[in-house]
């Protein structure tokens, strides 16, 4: 399914077979957060009531098929309430800006060599799971018992901005 106000972006999706749930234009403004998009979307599924929800970003065009099997068999079997895609990052030496100042992630004064350091990861966007039930009441799609997927790098581009796309775009034509 597919929900969209746009007609254009309904018709290719309905072309390739999707159903249309038609999104008020209130739920599709820039800064519309996606849980009460989810929460229409589950609204409007006159009859029938999933018990797991799935959102795919459309921001994350490289995740294949077995990607979306993986994280939907992992949530599965182990029982989660909610699942999101990660990939590996290493350990990344960040500076954030606030009130003026930057501050480190890490103790600059003390560096540690990066091998040294322990996995991180970042989510990647491509695939959440949550369960209708805790998403209808927490009105949160991550939640409950987590569940975090990890996926390799290369299909965890996620768009946004004109140098995600050119990036995606390069991954793609190599395929």
């Amino acid at each position: 399914m597919v929900t969209t106000e746009d007609e254009e972006i309904a018709e290719i999706a309905r072309r390739y077979g999707a159903e249309i749930i038609d999104r008020p234009i209130e739920l599709a403004q820039d800064d519309t957060l996606i849980q009460p998009v989810m929460e229409h979307a589950v609204n409007s599924l006159e009859g029938y009531k999933p018990d797991i929800i799935a959102l795919l970003n459309p921001t994350s065009p490289l995740r294949d098929s077995i990607d979306i099997t993986m994280a939907i068999q992992h949530f599965t079997y182990g029982h989660y309430d909610s699942l999101l895609t990660v990939y590996p990052t290493g350990f990344v030496h960040l500076w954030e800006l606030g009130d003026g100042q930057f501050t480190a992630n890490y103790d600059y004064m003390h560096k540690t060599r990066r091998q040294e350091m322990p996995e991180h990861y970042r989510e990647n966007g491509a695939v959440y799971l949550v369960k209708r039930e805790l998403l209808m009441r927490s009105h949160h799609y991550i939640g409950g018992n987590l569940a975090v997927f990890s996926m390799d790098a290369s299909h965890s581009i996620d768009i946004d901005s004109e140098l995600d796309f050119i990036i995606a775009e390069a991954l793609l034509n190599e395929g």
